[in-house]
């Protein structure tokens, strides 16, 4: 084997160490993301209701203050 064959064949090592390293790392982080999405599909619904009532209570508030 020639030395630039050898070369590639130690740089694609290399690029491979690389790669299964990132690849943990994204095993560490897929279930933390898919942990915060089903937190956050908890909270919009709550936040969406919440919008809900602000409103109401801007509109009577502005009610009243038409009648006042």
């Amino acid at each position: 084997m020639s030395s630039g064959t050898a070369r590639v064949w130690e740089e694609l090592a290399q690029v491979a160490l690389k790669t299964a390293r990132a690849a943990q790392e994204l095993a560490q982080v897929v279930p933390k993301t898919a942990r915060a999405v089903q937190e956050l599909a908890q909270v919009i619904p709550q936040t969406a209701r919440s919008g809900q009532e602000t409103a109401k209570q801007s509109q009577n508030s502005y009610r009243e203050a038409l009648d006042f």
